[in-house]
């Protein structure tokens, strides 16, 4: 039987094949590892944290999902090709991409103003969406790396952003199936000293220099 890390690895070997100047983030379930080390902008997977690609509890098969860093649409299409030859029938994937800069029309009652989307402009910088709040994104979350423990490595979110897409998918806030996951993977961040607390002064002994505060910010 499959493990969700060999799926992975297969799905994300042939998109880089096939298109290798395409940014595409292996993100969700499969890249959080509460035993993970953390460094230099790399997550190093365990096989500690491995899983079958089939759940145990009820038979169903594990989704994959990935984010393509492109508007384009035909290489999205190519690359969710891609992504389920690698993955046969061990995973059901699913591939997202971008939509291309727009101003956000304030409508009432409209289906986008309640959830968030991610869009690239211009000068092909990535902004993250939840009306009516925007944030230019970093180039660093959507360019950190997730090695598993045979080696190979696969584009993935910053650990930091991946917990925070979580939390800002929709105007609800963090959805009920995904609290479990996410509160290990905070508590997680938080152990190795990579996630600002809430009071920083009870917990950060050096809280009184800012450039730790951009610490967090930055990973």
């Amino acid at each position: 039987m499959y493990t969700s890390y060999e799926v992975a690895g297969q799905v994300t070997g042939e998109i880089q094949r096939q298109f290798p100047d395409v940014t595409v983030c292996l993100v969700g379930g499969t890249t959080i590892d509460p035993n993970a080390h953390i460094e230099d902008g790399k997550t190093f997977l365990t096989k500690e944290s491995d899983k079958p690609t089939v759940r145990p509890e009820d038979g169903s098969v594990r989704d994959l999902d990935l984010i393509a860093i492109t508007a384009d649409k035909s290489a999205i299409r190519g690359i969710q090709k891609a992504a389920e030859r690698g993955a046969g029938q061990a995973m059901k994937v699913s591939v997202f991409g971008l939509e291309p800069y727009f101003e956000e029309k304030p409508v009432r009652g409209a289906l986008t103003n309640w959830v968030s989307r991610r869009l690239v402009d211009g000068n092909e910088d990535v902004h993250h969406r939840l009306y009516p709040f925007e944030t230019q994104m970093p180039s660093g979350a959507l360019t950190h790396r997730l090695v598993f423990p045979d080696g190979h490595e696969a584009a993935t979110f910053s650990p930091i952003y991946s917990a925070l897409s979580y939390e800002l998918r929709s105007i609800g806030g963090l959805r009920k199936r995904d609290e479990a996951k996410v509160r290990e993977q905070i508590g997680h961040l938080r152990d190795l000293g990579l996630w600002l607390p809430e009071d920083p002064a009870d917990d950060t002994p050096n809280s009184q220099d800012s450039a730790v505060t951009w610490q967090y910010v930055a990973i």
